[in-house]
């Protein structure tokens, strides 16, 4: 009969705890069964058990630890492998820790802790540490070799495993260098428009090749843009502009020109502004911080080189604008028409790409122009109409609004009945200043969300300063009207909480509408 092979030592034998050697052994057989979240806590549980191995000649409780520490590296490892990006770079960074404490505790070169540090260096962007371990647990394979005259099966797979790591780094490095190069601008020095479309492939690829490593908010925010989310790019920006060094580069990229992130940020801007989904003050609201964000871009870019795209971005701005405006005039008929005919005949960035060329967001803004005008058009043809405003004091009348076509002017519209309006309009100045006095003591001895928007007495329709008689008097009716409506004014709290957008909303219009009567008395 051949020979039994010897029974394997007792690790109480070998001077390791009885409990250090059960938790290890719970461990593994969780590890095994794919628990992983167990196995850990069972490493941990006996790495407490063990104690300190600080005598340097005890290599068998050293070899004991080191083991202890990168069994629950590999737990970490496939833990990381559960989540998403941002917990498995924890789990990663753990994992470097476990493999580097053990292969100082270990008496002879570790190759397991080697690959797998390699392996959590490249899982978080170090592509060359993960190159540098790979080739460190080559030479440890080859040393433990020349000590037992083989490289065995073991050696053999870890070798494998070390080159497939290798290339997995340099192919995780030309795709760095590539997100890299596309954050740049396009047409060199002096250029401030980043390619969104070649960024966010570029960062594509990226992630393909190492999902958890960090692109950088610069390429998260080109992603978002090319996807049309306006709203996640948002703060990936806000974080690019108030980094000191890169501005949010890629890994190995160079900082963009502030002008350029401004711009990114002004696109974004102008996509919440655009989209119907969003309240009409989270629109106004958005259409404004684009307006601030172009001007800083234009005074922070170095020359004119990028005059065409600042240009079709402010036609974009001007169309919006023109687009969430209210009222049904000739007017603003015409005005929509002039703004869409401006942004047809802006200049075309010659240096841009397609994704700025043929943008998809310019084209979501022209469609929502096209049917707003066509919108206006057909409430005027059937008659409705806002009021025209008051005639200037000098008695002069203004000019009848043009046509926009030669048909015939449309039939009178059938009476209507009159409905109750849910906001109460005064009927005069001299009414409305008695309505605002009345109701500002109201506002001030008012309990919280006692008030509902009836309460607020908005102005009669036309210009606030109709009523004054010169120039000089009609600014100081416009002055004050400024600063009765300005929305700090208003304690919203005051107001019923379902009242309380409408409130803000209704008082912004006001505002802009006396912000527009001061820049036309201005000129």
């Amino acid at each position: 009969a051949p020979p039994r092979p010897a029974p394997a030592p007792n690790p109480c034998d070998l001077g390791i705890p009885g409990a250090a050697a059960k938790a290890k052994a719970d461990g593994d057989s969780q590890f095994r069964a794919n628990n992983v979240v167990a196995a850990r806590e069972s490493y941990t549980r006996a790495l407490d058990r063990l104690g300190a191995t600080d005598d340097v000649a005890d290599a068998t409780r050293r070899s004991f630890r080191a083991a202890l520490l990168s069994n629950r590296a590999a737990c970490e490892i496939a833990m990381a492998r559960q989540h998403g990006a941002s917990k498995a770079r924890v789990c990663y960074h753990r994992a470097i820790r476990d493999c580097t404490l053990a292969f100082e505790a270990a008496p002879a070169p570790y190759a397991r802790a080697m690959l797998r540090r390699g392996q959590a260096k490249l899982a978080v962007g170090n592509s060359a540490g993960a190159i540098e371990d790979a080739f460190s647990v080559e030479a440890a394979v080859v040393e433990m070799a020349a000590a037992d005259g083989e490289v065995g099966q073991r050696g053999q797979a870890e070798i494998k495993e070390a080159r497939e790591l290798v290339a997995k780094a340099r192919h995780f490095e030309t795709q760095r260098r590539r997100l890299a190069g596309a954050a740049r601008p396009r047409g060199g020095a002096g250029r401030v428009v980043i390619d969104v479309a070649a960024v966010s492939g570029a960062r594509k690829a990226f992630v393909d090749a190492v999902p958890s490593a960090p692109a950088g908010p610069l390429a998260d925010a080109c992603a978002a843009l090319a996807a049309g989310d306006g709203a996640a790019a948002g703060p990936r920006l806000d974080e690019c502009l108030g980094s000191a060094n890169a501005r949010g580069a890629p890994p190995g990229g160079g900082p963009p020109p502030r002008a350029a992130l401004l711009v990114l940020k002004a696109r974004a801007s102008l996509l919440q502004a655009g989209d119907a989904k969003q309240t009409k003050r989270v629109r106004n609201r958005m259409l404004m911080a684009a307006a601030t964000h172009l001007g800083l871009a234009k005074t922070a870019a170095p020359g004119q080189a990028d005059a065409a795209v600042f240009e079709r971005l402010t036609r974009r701005h001007a169309l919006l604008e023109v687009i969430l405006t209210d009222g049904v005039t000739h007017a603003r008929l015409r005005a929509i028409e002039d703004a869409l005919a401006g942004l047809r005949s802006a200049p075309k960035p010659c240096t841009l790409d397609e994704d700025l060329r043929h943008c998809s967001e310019e084209a979501a803004d022209r469609a929502a122009g096209m049917a707003a005008r066509d919108d206006v058009a057909m409430r005027l043809a059937r008659g409705e109409r806002d009021a025209p405003p008051p005639p200037p004091p000098s008695g002069r009348r203004p000019p009848p609004p043009r046509s926009s076509t030669n048909q015939p002017p449309p039939p009178p519209p059938p009476p209507m009945r009159a409905r109750p309006s849910p906001v109460r309009r005064s009927q005069s100045a001299v009414a409305h200043e008695r309505a605002f006095a009345a109701f500002e003591r109201r506002l001030a001895a008012a309990q919280e969300g006692s008030l509902r928007l009836a309460d607020v007495p908005l102005p009669p329709p036309g210009a606030v300063s109709a009523a004054a008689r010169t120039a000089s008097a009609r600014k100081r009716a416009v002055r004050a009207a400024l600063l009765r409506w300005h929305p700090d004014k208003f304690d919203l709290s005051k107001f019923s909480a379902e009242d309380r957008g409408a409130v803000a909303d209704a008082v912004a219009d006001v505002t802009r509408r006396v912000v527009k009567e001061k820049k036309r008395l201005a000129r």
